[in-house]
């Protein structure tokens, strides 16, 4: 069918002028045109492609780092809350020396304070023993006197 087509039509030189610059034209856009376009979007796209790839990597490396110091800091506050329980200890434990050391000490200044009581309640007693026998001396002798 496509050949009766064809020899139906009249075949002059006209056609194959045609067909040559058609070529020509094809061959000059493709070589300084469509060449370079597609060698410049494929440079592109292989740029796109390296960047995506730093980027990625980059993110990964940065990641990575991020975990790195997160662990760190996780350790660091480990060590922070250790030393802070050591400090609360030791202060706890100084509290409790403190407190048994003024004990003992007001203890002390308390059996004193008893000790130098019962001594000054001895002396009283002795004076107010021998304060006793004089005045019930005196006494006596006033009521013998008035008996007298």
């Amino acid at each position: 069918m496509f050949m009766d087509l064809l020899s139906q039509l009249p075949f002059d030189g006209t056609m194959l002028a045609i067909l040559a610059a058609f070529l020509l034209v094809y061959w000059i856009a493709k070589t300084f045109f469509f060449m370079p376009i597609l060698d410049l979007l494929e440079a592109r796209a292989a740029e796109i492609e390296g960047a995506e790839e730093a980027f990625l990597g980059a993110r990964a490396d940065v990641e990575a780092e991020l975990e790195e110091q997160r662990a760190l800091m996780a350790a660091e506050r480990g060590e922070a809350r250790s030393e802070r329980d050591s400090i609360r200890r030791d202060a706890l434990a100084a509290r409790e020396q403190m407190v048994s050391e003024t004990q003992r000490l007001a203890e002390e200044k308390l059996a004193a304070a008893r000790a130098e009581l019962d001594q000054v309640v001895a002396t009283e007693r002795t004076e107010l023993e021998s304060k006793a026998t004089q005045l019930a001396q005196q006494m006596a002798s006033k009521l013998l006197r008035k008996a007298s």
